[in-house]
């Protein structure tokens, strides 16, 4: 969370969390996003799924990523023009009147192939941030980095137990931790 604070103190406006498939990126992503909008740290956010990894559909092309991210910061659809620059051009317009109406935009970019996948979509006002996952490191974007790893036994363990607490309180499986899970050399967070 402290990756996308608006305090002054830090000039990275990208978060790019990283890691296995699997291990919870977009989960965190979608996590921290609700966590920050509750927090008035941003008066919006705007998402989408760049499919950099699905084996069944390609990944999205910037045009039509662009074209979404316009609609989600409520760009008419007239006012869209056709060409991907000019439409890169009204996105970072709009994003420019943002800010000077004092509004600030967290901008997730979740499941990117790599950081030319984004890098043109990134916010280039300080006020707003942008949160991407990958399984990439994507180094090259000057991001603060969050890198997920896989959790031990005794973590996974234990958030399931904590996870059943929360659930059902009268749950006796909770209580009994060792019964919890079959003993495995790992485990990923987003199995539950």
């Amino acid at each position: 969370m402290s990756a996308l604070q608006l305090d002054g103190q830090d000039s990275a406006t990208v978060c790019a969390i990283g890691g296995l498939a699997g291990v919870g990126k977009s989960a965190l992503a979608v996590h921290a996003a609700r966590s920050a909008l509750q927090a008035g740290w941003f008066d919006g956010a705007v998402w989408v799924n760049l499919r950099g990894f699905d084996p069944e559909i390609p990944p999205m092309e910037i045009a039509s990523t662009v074209t979404v991210l316009l609609r989600a910061l409520g760009v008419a659809e007239e006012e869209i023009p056709p060409g991907t620059e000019e439409q890169l051009a009204v996105y970072h317009g709009a994003l420019a009147e943002m800010a000077a109406r004092g509004q600030h935009v967290l901008v997730v970019l979740d499941n990117a192939a790599d950081a030319s996948q984004v890098q043109r979509l990134l916010p280039g006002d300080s006020v707003h941030r942008a949160m991407v996952t990958s399984r990439r490191a994507l180094v090259s974007l000057g991001a603060r980095l969050v890198d997920l790893d896989v959790l031990d036994e005794t973590r996974a363990v234990s958030l399931l137990a904590t996870a059943l607490r929360d659930a059902r309180h009268s749950d006796p499986r909770a209580r009994d931790e060792d019964a919890l899970v079959p003993h495995q050399a790992t485990f990923a967070p987003s199995v539950w």
